[in-house]
């Protein structure tokens, strides 16, 4: 069967979609070729490559106004290189020159479909976001039916902007495909974002065309560009199977894998096989996530939105609309959608059972440090899967006016906003300077100053940042990203932490880092010296503190998950203006395992009338007289203000044990998840409770 998905022929598919949709155009059975599965290399790719490109630019507009111009090869040139090479390209020719798709022979990759700009335009934003991206936690992006690959191609840019060390794994039914618009967009695309000296880069505009002249210096860069970055490019050719699955490794232990589709469910043979392999793929790590751009009906053809729906959910996967309001052109028209997909815990392939008293400071039995999940940040979210792009409704409203600035889609002023702080004003008369601002600045290279000794497996570190008089420039609350590379390492170590300095101190950061046995980057932290540096990015905004936001809020903690809480309440505290009581409830598995246990002695000695603070411990000293075991029901009815005792609100921190008992798991670092576990029991509500 051989149909059409609605687009007008020739270069204007990129931009033109019939009215009538998608239509079948040709009746009867085509045998499908029983092309074999074949990785190619990117050195095979690149031999095949013409003297030069011709491209035009796709315009890719975000849900809040980012404005992003890709180059394209044309399709026109690609019929030209074919010509060139003889006679046997013919029906490659002729699959350009059809808007048909024919099952099992062509896939439509030389087309760029309505979906894949959907695709593309959502990430534009939940990737590449204006303070700090989620990429950073996932190592690998599988981009299944790649074709012209523009929803990779987003993610490509800013991850050689950002230096986000990635693997792009580019599958297509067709090998042609691969060869003469996928590798050719991409290096269109780096040779747009990096600008080298020496050659003439690719225009973006509104109506760019040109022509790209592919050198062996040019090529040589480009190779240079990708292991400099530590990204690397991956081809796959031929059908959805096990055979597909097996050529894609898994990501490493602590970072997850992002699978991108677009228009792959077009009849219900291809929905089936399409689900087979992205549930093997999302199987294998828990921290993985699919995001898909389809047609909510096929018609002619069976394929649909339900039976994508349909087909997860027999495979143990819950499939679910994101919210498309501002993806351009997605109100008129055949209905499109924007899916994710992720797989229920029990289906992961070596899940094992999350005991509700794992949240103090039990490191993952995997035995890497996974900080993501139990450090400092405090976002875990294994039980219902982990997502990695994800928008900020407190980030990404700052985009409303469109920004039309080539290929990077960034705002025209790369500053903050600043949030200028009034005793550094009554002091100084001028703003202090922020160290990290965010958005495209790179990672920062700090000098570690002192090291502490806090107890038997925690260090208190003090790194120095570059200017003296500069503060760190860190809303409350939020967190930092540290890298290193050691010098056996493939790829670096890039974890997150909180900083537990003030965010208004001159001069310096303080982080408190408790070591994991085989955690990479605490290891490393615990291993430095003074005078050593290490490289930082931030920030990464979580929830958004206001003086008097609440009249009462309450902290219930596990292990290193205390560090955010300490940031909002030493703000209250700091702030004579702000009134808001505070109530802390920590878990942890001994006394010496209590992180800042003298700052929150402090506070509830100065500010005895707003603040109390209750420890748990799984392993008691003799003699101790608070909490014993793990955090109850009954513990937090007596402790945490109620229900229904006015503007209040409850925090949550801690490993994937805690957030499952006390409040259910978190569906990502930008999606709460649903309310459960203890506090919905006691009648707290979604909006009362914020997971960190």
């Amino acid at each position: 069967m051989a149909f059409s998905f609605g687009f007008e022929d020739d270069e204007a598919d990129d931009a033109k979609t019939s009215p009538a949709g998608p239509s079948v155009l040709k009746a009867g059975k085509v045998q499908a070729h029983q092309a074999p599965v074949k990785e190619h290399t990117l050195e095979e790719l690149i031999a095949k490559l013409p003297d030069h490109l011709s491209y035009s630019t796709v315009r890719i507009e975000s849900p809040t106004g980012r404005v992003l111009f890709l180059p394209k090869r044309d399709l026109y040139d690609v019929r030209v290189q074919l010509l060139q090479e003889g006679p046997t390209n013919d029906d490659v020719i002729d699959q350009i020159g059809t808007s048909d798709l024919r099952s099992g022979v062509y896939e439509g990759g030389f087309k760029t479909w309505e979906c894949s700009l959907d695709l593309a335009s959502l990430l534009l934003d939940r990737g590449p976001r204006k303070d700090i991206d989620e990429l950073i936690r996932c190592d690998q992006i599988i981009e299944l039916g790649a074709g012209t690959a523009l929803p990779s191609l987003v993610l490509f840019q800013h991850a050689l902007l950002n230096s986000i060390p990635l693997t792009f794994t580019l599958a297509d039914f067709n090998d042609t495909v691969l060869r003469l618009v996928t590798l050719p967009n991409l290096i269109l695309t780096w040779a747009a974002t990096t600008k080298q000296p020496g050659f003439t880069t690719p225009k973006l505009d509104k109506n760019s065309t040109g022509d790209f002249d592919l050198t062996p210096e040019v090529i040589q860069h480009f190779l240079t560009d990708l292991k400099s970055n530590d990204i690397i490019l991956r081809f796959l050719s031929g059908p959805w199977s096990p055979s597909l699955a097996n050529l894609i490794p898994s990501s490493g232990v602590d970072m997850g894998t992002v699978i991108l589709a677009a228009e792959t469910i077009y009849s219900p043979e291809s929905t089936e096989a399409f689900t087979e392999l992205i549930c093997g793929l999302l199987k294998r790590v828990k921290m993985s996530k699919a995001m898909i751009a389809a047609k909510r009906m096929y018609f002619g053809v069976g394929g649909s939105v339900d039976g994508l729906k349909a087909a997860c959910r027999e495979r143990g996967a819950v499939a679910y609309e994101i919210e498309n309001h501002g993806v351009p052109g997605m109100e008129g028209g055949v209905g499109r959608a924007l899916i994710e997909v992720q797989i229920g815990i029990s289906s992961y392939t070596y899940t094992e059972p999350q005991h509700v008293r794992r949240y103090a400071t039990e490191p993952p039995k995997s035995g890497s440090n996974n900080t993501i999940l139990y450090g400092l940040l405090g976002a875990g979210a294994l039980g219902g899967g982990y997502y990695y792009l994800n928008s900020s409704n407190s980030t990404t409203a700052q985009h409303g006016a469109k920004n039309e600035s080539g290929a990077l889609g960034m705002p025209a002023s790369k500053n903050e906003e600043k949030n200028i702080p009034a005793k550094a004003v009554a002091v100084t008369g001028v703003a202090p300077v922020k160290a990290f601002t965010g958005g495209d600045q790179g990672f920062i290279s700090l000098l570690l100053e002192s090291v502490e000794n806090v107890s038997h497996n925690t260090k208190k570190f003090r790194f120095k940042l570059n200017d003296e008089d500069s503060t760190s420039g860190l809303p409350v609350a939020s967190a930092l990203l540290t890298k290193f590379k050691g010098p056996d390492m493939e790829k670096p170590v890039i974890r997150p932490y909180t900083p537990v300095s003030d965010e208004d101190e001159k001069g310096y950061l303080d982080f408190v880092v408790k070591v994991y046995p085989n955690g990479p980057m605490s290891e490393h932290l615990h291993a430095m010296k003074a005078g050593e540096r290490l490289d930082f990015k931030g920030p990464i905004p979580k929830y958004p503190w206001t003086a008097n936001k609440h009249d009462h809020i309450a902290l219930i903690a596990g292990g290193t998950g205390i560090t955010p809480m300490y940031q909002v309440a030493r703000a209250i505290f700091k702030n004579p203006e702000d009134k808001t009581k505070v109530t802390l409830v920590f878990g942890n598995v001994s006394e010496e395992d209590i992180l800042l246990k003298k700052e929150w002695e402090d506070l509830e000695r100065e500010f005895p009338q707003r603040f109390r603070a209750f420890y748990v411990l799984d392993n008691p000293p003799e003699g101790w007289t608070q909490g014993k075991g793990f955090i109850t029901k009954d513990l937090l009815k007596t402790t945490l203000p109620g229900p229904k005792d006015g503007n209040i609100k409850l925090f949550v921190c801690g490993p994937p044990g805690l957030y499952k008992a006390i409040a259910g798991p978190k569906k990502s670092p930008g999606e709460q998840g649903e309310l459960s576990g203890i506090l919905s029991e006691l009648g707290y509500t979604q909006e009362q409770v914020y997971k960190f």
